[in-house]
């Protein structure tokens, strides 16, 4: 299966899958490795056809140079691998970056394509590519205690809770080499993928579609990412529903997209935005002075082939008009637009970390939904008295809840004035839930998170984060202060089974946040396990109370 060949003056690694004649050739996305295509193969694929599966320059087994990772050179090696096994003339087909390569070996080499298959490839790039890949990137280089540690990670993932299979196993098998001492760290390297991304941006994909005469077929999938009926991440009905509902509550919706206009304008119709003045890109856009922007900028719903320069110049116009502007962003190109909204509002899953600090508030699911799910409730929290607000916020925190909701969770820490209820500064705090109380000590809020395995301390004054500590485990109870320490106990993670995710006691320095001692617990075999509740100081020691009824004393 799994072999090498010469080519081009490196070691490339392919997987030979074989069947009957036409050959396919099947080249992975950006990060990828051959076992990409292990679910098509599973499906009886090298029945109908032999398939060659690539591991691209760069990427898997193949050799890593220092340099050369043009869509040229990566040609010449499939060129190569074909001159190698003697074969003429092969169908062509790649997901997303593979997708690419096949277009341009289609163009460069029409003699040796004599069909193409790509699937969710794009030559038009959007603006923000290099943005929008860039977790993609950032997790390369990363070392990994163990292989079962990357998996346990890999299984959390949303779109594998419901789903898996020996083949997606042996995918991210392939993605990881393993080091010394068990520990594990993606075959790619990152620097080859920014120069392959930087090289793609710069090709001349205008140049090349027209060369492209053979029959093609255009796979693309639409909105769901995961198994088979995965449903999208803001299904039709419901984005028509949330943009109905803003447009009913005077809230005026825009779609400013770096898709081409007429997609644009396609989606921005089918969700309920008015496309009756058109669609504006962004060289319209760059065509514009401000005076005409500023008397178009009321009348147009949808704005197509955008760049962060456009969305922030988009922002500021809107607030010359008097508009209150929230923007909604998830690349570190957004940011400066985020920033100066009003009301910015990152996504928390595919939300890079500069969106987030740039914003107010953070959708916890993506879906724009929630905003209009939050205005109502804001509204509705807007129009009762004071005093029916302290109550709400009493029976809110009595619930664990810390106020403030978007989404399924609870983000906002809030230090609430005592004459009168009203807010004194916020802190989003990134995770779900928050279930336990803020102890205040020598102008700190100390505070821990339950799902975020987290403790965090704020001036008491000002709402500055200071610190944060991972402590591996729902801290459910209030954070005991003595001293120059800070206790705090947690419950076990259900799913985790080494020492840094068991339930336990940490003892953490209130100025650094660094932890000065932990005593983690064994996990049983089914059910929580840990120390959910307050830990209590007193005569030199630290008491606590287990699920599992046990009181234990540590020395302070």
């Amino acid at each position: 299966m799994g072999q090498f060949a010469q080519v081009n003056g490196i070691r490339l690694h392919y997987l030979d899958h074989q069947g009957s004649d036409p050959t396919l050739v099947l080249m992975p996305g950006l990060t990828a490795n051959a076992n990409s295509f292990d679910g098509l193969i599973a499906n009886g694929l090298n029945q109908t056809h032999r398939v060659l599966a690539l591991d691209l320059r760069g990427r898997g087994l193949s050799d890593k140079p220092a340099s050369g990772y043009s869509l040229s050179e990566h040609a010449k090696d499939v060129i190569g691998l074909l001159d190698t096994l003697g074969i003429d003339q092969v169908i062509m087909g790649g997901h997303s970056f593979g997708g690419l390569m096949s277009f341009f070996l289609a163009s460069v080499y029409p003699d040796r394509v004599s069909r193409l298959v790509v699937m969710d490839a794009a030559g038009d790039m959007h603006p923000d590519t290099r943005a929008m890949i860039q977790p993609s990137i950032d997790r390369l280089g990363r070392v990994i205690p163990s292989w079962e540690d990357y998996l346990a990670f890999v299984k959390m993932m949303p779109f594998f809770q419901d789903w898996w299979d020996p083949t997606i196993e042996s995918y991210f098998r392939a993605d990881v080499r393993t080091l010394d001492g068990g520990m594990v760290i993606p075959h790619s390297r990152p620097e080859a993928i920014i120069e392959a991304v930087d090289n793609v941006l710069a090709e001349a994909w205008s140049e090349h579609f027209p060369r492209i005469t053979q029959p093609t077929l255009l796979l693309n999938a639409l909105g769901a990412f995961g198994p088979p009926g995965s449903p999208p991440l803001l299904p039709r009905e419901q984005a028509m529903e949330a943009v109905s509902n803003c447009q009913a509550a005077g809230i005026r919706v825009k779609m400013i997209t770096g898709d081409h206009a007429i997609t644009a304008g396609a989606i921005g119709s089918m969700i309920g935005l008015r496309t009756d003045s058109g669609v504006l890109t962004g060289r319209d856009l760059d065509d514009m002075n401000e005076q005409d922007l500023c008397r178009r900028i009321e009348d147009i719903d949808i704005f197509a082939r955008t760049s962060p320069e456009h969305k922030l110049r988009l922002v500021q116009m809107l607030q010359s008009n008097g508009e209150v502007v929230a923007m909604t962003g998830d690349g570190v190109n957004d940011a400066p637009a985020l920033k100066r909204a009003d009301v910015g509002v990152a996504m928390g899953k595919k939300g890079t970390e500069a969106a987030k600090e740039a914003s107010a508030m953070v959708l916890v699911d993506d879906n724009f939904a929630c905003i209009a799910d939050a205005v109502e409730e804001g509204t509705v929290f807007g129009r009762v008295t004071p005093h029916q607000k302290q109550l709400m916020v009493k029976a809110l925190q009595s619930r664990g809840h810390v106020v403030a909701m978007t989404g399924d969770g609870v983000n906002d820490v809030l230090a609430l004035k005592a004459e009168n209820g009203e807010v004194a500064w916020k802190q989003y705090m990134w995770f779900s839930w928050v279930e336990s109380s803020a102890t205040v000590e020598d102008g700190v809020a100390y505070i821990g998170s339950s799902d975020a395995g987290a403790t965090f301390a704020f001036d008491a004054v000002t709402g500055k984060r200071l610190w944060k500590t991972d402590v591996y485990g729902w801290a459910w109870g209030q954070p005991a202060v003595t001293g120059e320490r800070l206790y705090i106990q947690t419950a076990g993670m259900r799913g985790y089974q080494n020492d840094n995710h068991r339930g336990g006691v940490v003892a953490l320095d209130r100025g650094s946040g660094e932890a000065v001692w932990r005593y983690a617990m064994d996990p049983p075999e089914e059910g929580a396990w840990g120390f959910p509740g307050s830990p209590a100081v007193g005569a030199g020691h630290v008491f606590v109370t287990g699920l599992d009824g046990r009181v234990l004393a540590f020395a302070q």
